[in-house]
């Protein structure tokens, strides 16, 4: 087998491993804040919500630091540290016995994690440009899977062994992945004369904000980064809201069939992460062949047309239905949007653009539960589903209006492709 496949599909199964038990504990975290002496389930949620806002915006904060660093001293190694720093962050979450002491290992866990990014980062340096669609629609199929089956993983665990048995058995989860990584991936890694030294002469404050100028200077991957945060915007918006609506659906099969309005969200989420992780992998292959701007462009109008008889559902499984479809469209948007961001930067520069691109969509997905349970409360949980459409509807007019159907990769000047160190991690 080839190299570069073996790092991928190491890479992939390990990505699963740690969506698994980094999704796993979402669940149930405001079920363990009542624990810790959380009166009331909207004390909870209030907790839950700032937590996980909070999170997204050190996030985007951090990631544009860690993928500097993964330009210096490798991208396995930032991978592995994400994995590792999750793993244990999870772990330190069994044993606390206060709501700051959660409150403040999540905002940790922003700042220190991000490990999708750091391995697309990996898989679209090693990878052939003409297997990239490919490669990351697998990277993204891990996701989408990690997604699909946490939530399912941790609920049933924490039902039968409790929550801090939960959190000690989902972060050996992610140990395994990180041993695997560490084991089984390994990157050539050459670093580059002139952006060490530039970094190093900059000072790393300087040196971050040069990155922000370079990358935000070319206006294809602007465009880049305002599409993914508004497409993570379009996919977290509806979190907060979907149980709220379901509740207000009165028939269905899936109610007569007994089934309780968590059982039914955890479903329809399920299914939409299921058909993603599997349209993912196809489309990614397929925009190897017909273009990653193409499936973009399609992937963003499909979803967007689906979001519309959402709105006008009035059974559980209509709307279960209408989900699933989406996720078909759903799996092809980030792994080509993510395709065409490595085609527009240098090789030795993707570490530090995609922790760009991760700063910028960590305040997309910040803003999206918040955008949802704002026009929930305030007009009607069905607008969800219009505001959802119109912004991916404004995705898929901008790409094809802006987005060039031949990417080019940015120039990189000479004096940085002089390498200076090799290592096999």
């Amino acid at each position: 087998m080839e190299i570069w496949k073996r790092n991928l599909y190491a890479t992939a199964l390990a990505e699963l491993l740690v969506m698994v038990g980094f999704t796993s504990v979402m669940p149930f975290i405001p079920l363990y804040l009542q624990t810790l002496g959380v009166k009331t389930k909207e004390e909870a949620a209030l907790w839950t919500g700032i937590m996980v806002a909070l999170s997204f915006i050190v996030m985007a904060v951090a990631s544009p630091i860690w993928g500097t660093l993964a330009d210096r001293h490798g991208r396995k190694s930032m991978l592995l540290r994400s994995m590792m720093a999750g793993a244990l962050i999870v772990l330190a979450l069994s044993f606390t016995t206060e709501v700051w002491q959660v409150f403040g290992l999540r905002i940790a866990q922003g700042a220190f994690a991000g490990s999708v990014t750091a391995a697309m980062a990996l898989v679209a340096t090693i990878t052939p440009r003409e297997r990239m669609g490919f490669s990351l629609g697998l990277m993204q199929t891990s996701v989408f899977a990690g997604q699909s089956f946490g939530p399912l993983i941790g609920g049933f665990l924490a039902e039968h062994l409790g929550f801090r048995s939960a959190f000690f058995i989902t972060s050996s989860l992610m140990f395994l992945a990180s041993g695997l990584l560490w084991w089984l991936v390994k990157e050539q890694f050459v670093r580059q004369v002139a952006i060490s030294k530039v970094a190093n002469s900059k000072g790393s404050g300087k040196a971050l904000l040069g990155d922000w100028a370079e990358f935000f200077g070319q206006k294809q991957f602007l465009v880049m980064a305002i599409v993914l945060a508004m497409v993570q915007f379009s996919s977290l918006i509806l979190s907060p809201v979907l149980p709220i609506f379901i509740q207000t659906l009165h028939s269905g099969v899936l109610k007569e069939l007994g089934l309780g309005v968590s059982a039914m969200t955890g479903l329809i989420f399920g299914l939409t992460g299921f058909t993603s992780a599997i349209s993912a992998v196809i489309c990614g292959r397929l925009s190897d062949k017909i273009g990653h701007r193409r499936i973009l462009i399609i992937s963003t109008l499909g979803a967007a047309l689906l979001c519309i008889p959402q709105m006008l559902v009035d059974d559980t499984f209509q709307l279960l239905i209408l989900r699933g479809l989406t996720g078909l469209f759903i799996g092809g948007i980030i792994p080509s949007a993510n395709a065409i961001v490595s085609q527009l930067t240098p090789r030795e520069r993707r570490g530090a653009a995609y922790g760009v691109i991760q700063s910028v969509t960590s305040l997309g997905m910040a803003a999206g539960p918040i955008t949802g349970a704002i026009v929930a409360a305030t007009a009607d949980a069905r607008l969800v589903f219009a505001v959802t459409a119109v912004s991916l509807l404004f995705v898929s007019f901008w790409v094809g209006k802006v987005v060039r159907p031949n990417a080019i990769t940015l120039t990189v000047p000479p004096t940085q492709a002089q390498p200076v160190a090799k290592t096999a991690l």
